[in-house]
């Protein structure tokens, strides 16, 4: 199983941050800076996106998995 990779700015309540196609965690970098002071923001780069692994092959097995 690989890691996706991801970045966490402040502290406080979860709110987790995703992409759409073509996407990385980065597209949500100024929203998560913004609301740092009363959440903890979590920006992820789903697989094969960003700095997250690439994938051999794309199916919802793999996916599930990465």
């Amino acid at each position: 199983m690989s890691l996706l990779y991801h970045q966490s700015f402040g502290e406080g309540t979860n709110v987790v941050f995703l992409h759409g196609f073509l996407g990385s965690g980065d597209n949500f970098w100024p929203h998560a800076q913004a609301l740092k002071d009363q959440y903890r923001c979590w920006l992820f780069d789903l697989p094969g996106h960003g700095r997250s692994p690439h994938l051999p092959h794309y199916n919802m097995s793999t996916l599930a998995e990465g």
